[in-house]
């Protein structure tokens, strides 16, 4: 076998995606919010694109709301916190931080100035969850002040709203929200448990800590109502976070005796080609006579290239519509059943069943229901979530994972909260449905659904 270099002329078939087809697919993949910015920024590139009906909405941010007469009033009576007043002296609600928060009850207090010292740098220390990150020696040396000043600024600091902000951990947290309840006993209690006993509840050793504490099982539990409507984390609701609203693509109603799908266009950019434009890229087409001379052969270029670009962008918009809807309107056909009766009734459904059936690539349904939602009669949807694997039942049907989730969930709420369901016993439960499942399917369902597990979510009032 003869080794060495050489060079070889071979004639090969390559499938090779240009430009235009990595921007078709990559328009069918984006969220509705990702394809606003997406048209926004090639209408800012390309003069020859405008928006078909005046200016661009923004779709994902949400115009500020004035406050109405009796929310300032509520506010006010609650130290106005967070509240200022714009140019015509009506109240409106500035975005909140907790230091800025904090630092406007600093203002409100009268304070010695070592400790407003004190005190500003303690607000300056402050986690995400209104937790003090560092030690009061660490504060005193930093300062070179005496550490009692620092316990009074501190001291002063936990007076503050949101109440707990300044702990150290979570027990001393929940007893500064506690402290600032009326002292009745069920508050009392709660006082005692999380003192003495946090680790302990809920959880396998509540008994023993019920007998050290000498409360009955209607005391404890309902101290521990209390300390369940306490905030572990009571920073945590100034923390900042860009809230996006969902606003379905797609529209499933009843109509005509048959379940008909809808693409909301007004949740859609649309798009044109520029009149001012057209008739310059009209003439650079025409290139005779006049307006040969009155168009440059750079400009034709320019047009022509600008003029290809806007007419695939408008195709690949109307390729996603289309597709879209088409995907939907298989969802509907296929999950009919849960339309009509909710999400127990939801049928095992793959994406190789609805590429078969519209005959298209399966990678192109994963692309098209990727971050798009659907309105239904039984709620907002994600497209993606009517689409799950399949468990066997016991007379050889197969069902949806989606609706073993549902029926879990029913269950237990529908359980006794002083005893409740194991996943053992949520498994045979199940088993007398017809719904075949293991204990670790039950339990990892559960843990996706973020309910806790049998001992945390058990009752002691009788």
């Amino acid at each position: 076998m003869r080794q060495a270099y050489e060079l070889q002329q071979l004639q090969v078939q390559k499938l090779i995606m240009t430009q235009s087809i990595q921007q078709a697919i990559a328009i069918l993949q984006m969220s509705a919010p990702d394809l606003w910015a997406y048209v926004q920024e090639a209408c800012l590139e390309n003069p020859l694109l405008e928006w078909a009906s005046g200016e661009p909405r923004d779709f994902a941010l949400q115009a500020p709301q004035r406050m109405t007469g009796r929310e300032w009033s509520e506010r006010r009576l609650s130290r106005g916190l967070g509240v200022v007043e714009d140019a015509a002296g009506l109240a409106v609600q500035s975005p909140q931080t907790l230091p800025a928060i904090l630092r406007e009850q600093v203002g409100y207090t009268d304070l010695p100035s070592d400790v407003r010292v004190a005190l500003l740098y303690l607000i300056e220390c402050l986690d995400e969850r209104g937790y003090l990150t560092c030690s009061l020696e660490e504060v005193s040396d930093a300062l070179r002040m005496p550490l009692g000043t620092v316990r009074e600024a501190l001291q002063y600091l936990h007076q503050f709203e949101p109440c707990g902000v300044g702990a150290r951990d979570l027990r001393e947290c929940l007893l500064l929200q506690l402290m600032q309840e009326e002292p009745v006993p069920a508050v009392l209690c709660a006082r005692r448990m999380v003192a003495d006993h946090l680790e302990d509840i809920p959880g396998t050793r509540s008994l023993r800590a019920m007998a050290q504490l000498g409360c009955s099982r209607t005391e404890w539990q309902a101290g521990l109502d209390v300390i369940r409507r306490l905030d572990p984390r009571p920073g945590a609701r100034y923390a900042p976070a860009t809230t996006v609203y969902v606003k379905p693509e797609l529209s499933v109603v009843w109509a005509c005796g048959r379940w008909v799908v809808l693409v909301n266009d007004e949740n859609l950019p649309v798009i044109r080609v520029s009149d001012a434009y057209r008739g310059l890229v009209e003439a650079a087409t025409a290139a005779r006579g006049d307006a040969q001379e009155e168009v440059s052969a750079q400009a034709r270029d320019y047009l022509h290239k600008k003029s290809a670009a806007a007419a695939f962008l408008m195709r690949s918009l109307e390729a996603r519509r289309r597709t879209l809807h088409r995907v939907a309107e298989m969802i509907a056909y296929y999950q009919r059943e849960f339309l009509e009766r909710g999400a127990e009734y939801l049928k095992p459904l793959t994406l190789r069943v609805v590429a078969d059936a519209l005959m298209l690539h399966e990678s192109t349904i994963s692309r098209a229901v990727a971050g798009k939602y659907i309105h239904t009669p039984q709620g907002v949807f994600e497209l993606r979530y009517f689409f799950s694997s399949a468990l066997q039942t016991t007379t050889g049907e197969t069902t949806a994972g989606t609706s073993v989730r549902a029926a879990i969930k029913r269950l237990i709420d529908q359980e006794d909260k002083s005893e409740p369901l194991t996943d053992q016993q949520v498994t045979e439960a199940l088993l007398r449905t017809g719904i075949r499942v293991s204990r670790r399917t039950v339990a990892k369902y559960r843990e996706e659904m973020r309910i806790a597990s049998s001992s945390m979510r058990k009752r002691v009032d009788s």
